[in-house]
């Protein structure tokens, strides 16, 4: 399934991306579904940056998906590639013990708007059911696009939630650089 989100965040350009890529981890705290972010590589190359962290979700897997797919604690990697030219992030994200059977890839762009951010984020979410030992062949290719619209529509709060989580921290004394517009 192929996601086009637009949003706004209310803060200078000058003050969004280089918080986006560099202080992700300080957003935790206002990211209520996000128990952590970990810093697991971290490499720069010139104007190019690439990160690999480890979110923890606060949820739990409920008991019939734990059987399911074999995990207690819903977690991922985010391997994220900045280009500072370009003002754009490509990412994947990596679910372990899910890797197999669920994909997620594609990218945020950065613009400039007049004192605001412009975060256009675009990407693949799929999941191939088909490969799951638990789920029957027939009825994996009949439920996987609903599957990954139902997913989807939990996950889009969440990436707004860091755009929303990153407003908060800017407007927080002492922790951006920008004043509120």
């Amino acid at each position: 399934m192929k996601f086009s989100i637009e949003d706004e965040i209310h803060h200078p350009f000058e003050s969004v991306y280089p918080t986006y890529r560099d202080k992700l981890v300080s957003l935790v705290p206002y990211l209520p579904d996000v128990k952590s972010i970990e810093i697991l590589e971290k490499e720069r190359k010139g104007k190019r940056l690439r990160l690999v962290n480890r979110w923890t979700a606060r949820t739990q897997v409920p008991g019939v998906v734990r059987k399911i797919i074999g995990l207690d604690q819903v977690m991922w990697l985010d391997h994220a590639d900045w280009d500072d030219d370009a003002h754009r992030v490509a990412w994947r994200f990596e679910i372990p013990g899910l890797d197999d059977y669920v994909q997620a890839s594609g990218k945020n762009e950065f613009f400039d708007e007049k004192g605001k951010t412009k975060v256009c984020l675009s990407g693949e979410f799929t999941i191939d059911a088909t490969k799951h030992p638990r789920v029957p062949r027939l009825l994996a290719r009949t439920i996987q696009p609903q599957v990954e619209k139902f997913i989807f529509v939990l996950i889009k709060p969440n990436l707004l939630a860091v755009n929303r989580g990153l407003e908060k921290l800017l407007s927080e004394p002492g922790k951006g650089s920008a004043k509120k517009k």
